[in-house]
């Protein structure tokens, strides 16, 4: 699955607000070897807080 699916997806869902800074979180979960859980954490922290 690619980064614009992804990005349509959460569009469709109404996660809107941290689509521009999608990759940049992506980048920092990779090379922090987050969780999946603990980015999916973060991105919903960070929509909710936007």
């Amino acid at each position: 699955m690619s980064i614009q699916q992804i990005q349509q997806k959460m569009t469709r869902l109404g996660l809107t607000h941290i689509l521009p800074f999608l990759s940049a979180l992506l980048e920092e979960a990779t090379k922090k070897r987050s969780c999946a859980l603990e980015f999916f954490e973060k991105l919903l922290n960070l929509e909710v807080e936007t």
